[in-house]
C-alpha cells in the first residue's frame, strides 16, 4: 500500500470516532479509513471498498475512497463540514452510528486482500 497519509493519524481519529467523518486525499480521490468509511457506507453514499494491510501485514483497515471529481456537498445531508484543509477535509454527523465492528468483521471475510 502506498500510504500518503500517516496510519497512526487514522488510528488516532478513529479509534473512538462516534460522528465524524474524516477524508484524506490521496492522489486524486477522497478517503476515508475504517468508522469514516462505515458511516460513508451507512449513508449510501458511493464509494469503492477495499481492505489495505499495513504495519508489515499485522493489521487490516478497510477504505473507502471516491474520485476528487465525485465530491458533493453536502456529503452526506446530515453531514456538517466542520475543518477544510488542502489534502483533509473534515465532517461531523448530526448522531453516530452504531454498527461498525459488525460490519468491518463482516467485510474481512468477504473482500479479497
Amino acid at each position: 500500500m502506498t500510504q500518503i497519509i500517516d496510519i497512526d493519524l487514522i488510528y488516532f481519529n478513529e479509534v473512538d470516532n462516534d460522528k465524524y467523518v474524516y477524508l484524506y486525499l490521496e492522489d486524486d480521490c477522497w478517503c476515508a479509513y475504517e468508522r469514516s468509511a462505515y458511516y460513508l457506507v451507512a449513508k449510501d453514499f458511493p464509494v469503492t471498498l477495499a481492505k489495505e494491510v499495513v504495519y508489515d501485514g499485522c493489521e487490516i483497515i478497510m477504505k473507502a475512497s471516491f474520485n476528487v471529481d465525485h465530491m458533493r456537498l453536502p456529503l452526506i445531508p446530515s453531514a456538517v463540514l466542520i475543518t477544510v484543509a488542502d489534502d483533509r477535509l473534515l465532517f461531523q454527523l448530526d448522531k453516530p452510528i452504531d454498527g461498525f465492528v459488525k460490519w468491518k468483521r463482516a467485510q474481512i471475510g468477504s473482500k479479497p486482500t
